[in-house]
């Protein structure tokens, strides 16, 4: 296992190493040398220290490297792989998505809820970013320059270990170059690098996604949606934000979803910001609540929906049952999913069951007022 490491260590820029330290709050010591730099950090494990060669030109750089990332993953509580691999990145904050459930524990997932997870964090950050562009309870249409320019430069991080991780890099833009936009170099001059950051629109949805996560969190558990109902504009929580997190849950049916934040230089500026939320299928009732109040009421107009089944159930008794329900995942608004209920009679209701049992596409017409389709019309597609 280690050799990999060590090949792939012998690639990494000990700069890229000393600016990453220095990220993370490591001090750099004065010591005279001048082919090696020393790095102190005071920890729950103590005072440690990192010993860092400056120059590629010793025999074992490589090992030596190695060695100061395995220490900063012991530290940093990191696997190496993942700090071989921001060091690696141009200046980023990291959000991981992790579902952690006996099923993924082989650090798989199956294709569908790896699709709808991959979907669900994209429209969280999303939310989060149209949030801080226009502040109000539901964005009808989301459709922003900023949150645009900011989801398109994001970037999916290599697979990670853990159960099931989705790590998604949002790096840092240029502020001088709006109209192009270029990520921040990991060698600016430190005090302009921290300054741009502190300034940057991704820094402003990251931070402002991990302390909605926490609220939403924290007004569940007291039973208190005007935690997050309140129109406060600084800091305001949209149903959008509210869906995406209710679809990411939805994975959660004997698992629980974790969502982290790795900051950069956040030792720098502001360590308030929340860097792990944990979030299961008890908190669903809640967000279903507050989505509800959120968002406009809809009348609803006639649709057609096609989709597959995802789910049934009905009475278990056939004498007493007279209608069942299901569930289709289908497409609304031209690129959102969503499970939809319906309520079928006996007739449609067997005929859904066996689309559900071979995967048959079905169309229902009807109108859909917050994910229920009222009036259904049912059949086979």
């Amino acid at each position: 296992m280690i050799e990999p490491l060590l090949e792939e260590s012998k690639n990494i820029n000990f700069l890229a190493v000393q600016n990453y330290l220095k990220s993370k709050g490591w001090e750099k010591k004065i010591t005279g040398w001048e082919d090696a730099a020393v790095f102190k950090k005071q920890s729950e494990y103590g005072l440690s220290e990192i010993l860092l060669p400056l120059k590629r030109e010793f025999e074992d750089y490589a090992y030596s490297i190695l060695q100061a990332i395995q220490s900063i993953s012991k530290i940093e509580n990191l696997s190496v792989q993942q700090v071989v691999n921001e060091i690696s990145l141009p200046p980023s904050d990291i959000i991981r998505f992790r579902v952690d459930s006996p099923r993924n524990h082989s650090g798989t997932i199956s294709l569908e809820d790896g699709t709808r997870l991959m979907e669900s964090a994209k429209r969280s950050l999303y939310a989060s970013a149209s949030d801080i562009t226009k502040p109000e309870g539901y964005h009808k249409r989301m459709s922003f320059k900023d949150s645009d320019q900011f989801l398109e430069e994001c970037r999916l991080g290599q697979t990670e270990k853990g159960s099931f991780i989705l790590a998604i890099i949002c790096p840092f833009l240029d502020p001088s170059s709006p109209e192009e936009p270029k990520q921040l170099s990991l060698f600016k001059n430190q005090s302009d690098l921290t300054e741009d950051i502190q300034k940057s629109f991704t820094r402003k949805v990251t931070s402002h996604f991990m302390r909605s996560l926490k609220r939403i969190q924290n007004a569940a558990r007291n039973n208190d949606p005007n935690l997050i109902l309140e129109p406060d504009q600084e800091s305001r929580i949209s149903g959008n934000f509210l869906e995406a997190l209710l679809e990411l849950n939805s994975l959660t049916q004997d698992a629980e979803l974790e969502i982290k934040g790795s900051f950069y230089n956040l030792s720098l500026e502001d360590d308030s910001i929340p860097q792990n939320v944990q979030f299961s299928k008890d908190y669903n009732p809640f967000l279903e609540e507050a989505i509800s109040q959120l968002k406009p009421k809809d009348e609803g107009v006639t649709h057609v929906f096609f989709g597959r089944i995802s789910s049934v159930k009905a009475n278990p008794d056939l004498n007493l049952r007279n209608e069942g329900e299901v569930i289709i995942n289908t497409l609304v608004d031209e690129d959102k999913v969503i499970n939809a209920k319906v309520i079928l009679g006996p007739e449609d209701y067997a005929a859904a069951c066996e689309a559900h049992a071979r995967g048959k596409q079905v169309k229902i017409e009807g109108i859909l007022v917050n994910k229920v389709i009222n009036n259904p019309k049912f059949q086979l597609a």
